[in-house]
C-alpha cells in the first residue's frame, strides 16, 4: 500500500506507530541501474539492492556477461547491502524458463 494511502486512513493508536530510519533503493532491470554519482546522491539512511530479474535472461550472452560484471562492480559498493531479483521467473512462458538458468 502506498505512504500516502496509508497516510489517509485516520489516526494511530501509540503502539500502532513507527519510526521510519532507513530503506532500500532497489535496482533490478540494468537500464536502470544507479551510478556511483546517483548512489551518492541518496539519503545516508537508504541502501541499495541490485540484481537482474529473471525475465531479463533473454539477452544475449554478451549482455548478460556485461550486467554480471556491473552488478560485481557495484556489490563493491559500500551503499550496495543486497543481491537480489535472483531466481526463476514463472511469469513468463514456460519455453523461456530453461533461458533462466545461467
Amino acid at each position: 500500500m502506498p505512504v500516502h494511502e496509508l497516510m489517509d486512513l485516520g489516526q494511530l493508536e501509540d503502539h500502532q506507530r513507527v519510526r521510519l530510519v532507513g530503506g532500500i533503493g532497489i535496482f533490478c532491470d540494468p537500464n536502470t541501474f544507479p551510478s556511483s554519482q546517483d548512489m551518492s546522491g541518496l539519503p545516508s539512511n537508504a541502501g541499495v539492492e541490485v540484481g537482474l530479474l529473471p525475465k531479463h535472461s533473454t539477452m544475449s550472452n554478451d549482455r548478460i556477461n556485461n550486467v554480471r560484471d556491473r552488478v560485481r562492480n557495484m556489490l563493491k559498493c559500500e551503499r550496495v547491502v543486497c543481491l537480489g531479483k535472483i531466481g526463476l521467473d514463472h511469469s513468463v512462458p514456460d519455453k523461456q524458463r530453461p533461458r533462466q538458468n545461467i
